[in-house]
């Protein structure tokens, strides 16, 4: 099973719905009033707390089928997972939120942030 996880950073809450800001971002567009990230950083962290899987460009694979893929750009960070179980995918959240980007789930249309309603 796929699944998306989705990552922006801001200091306010957006006048812009999370499902949009979500369309554009994927879209590789770009929202005024979001932060920039450090995707060098990021990506050097996800490197450290995936040791343990063969990582090759930007797919993270594990030995028992799991794997995912991850993009960045200057205000957006996603996660394509395939078959990543929940422990996994709470590893992800854990190393982004280190950053000040909480995820958003597009499947629910929700943001797990202090300015989701």
């Amino acid at each position: 099973m796929s699944y998306d996880l989705a990552f922006w950073k801001t200091t306010r809450k957006m006048d812009v719905p999370n499902h949009r800001i979500y369309e554009i971002l994927s879209d590789g567009g770009h929202v005024d009033g979001l932060c920039e990230i450090p995707c060098k950083d990021i990506i050097r962290d996800m490197q450290q707390a995936f040791a343990d899987w063969h990582v090759h460009e930007n797919i993270y694979e594990k030995s028992d089928g799991q794997y995912f893929e991850v993009t960045c750009t200057v205000q957006f960070f996603r996660v394509d997972c395939y078959g990543v179980i929940a422990e996994e995918l709470n590893r992800i959240i854990d190393v982004l939120a280190k950053y000040g980007c909480p995820v958003y789930d597009a499947s629910l249309d929700v943001r797990f942030d202090e300015w989701s309603q």
